[in-house]
């Protein structure tokens, strides 16, 4: 790293490994989300589109 940057900036990059990701220096966001199901049937009706009034695409067939 450069001397001249903040106590801050080194803490927060600090171990870096700039190889991976590309050698970006901020690692890149992943989205993702954990849902919350009654029960597994609920799961993979909403899943396999088989849930009335779903707003997702259609099934692909």
């Amino acid at each position: 790293m450069k001397p001249d940057k903040s106590f801050f900036i080194k803490v927060v990059h600090a171990g870096e490994d700039l190889t991976k990701h590309y050698r970006a220096v901020f690692v890149p966001i992943d989205n993702a989300t954990i849902f919350s199901f009654t029960n597994s049937n609920e799961g993979a009706t909403i899943h396999n589109y088989q849930k009335e009034g779903s707003t997702r695409l259609q099934k692909v067939k």
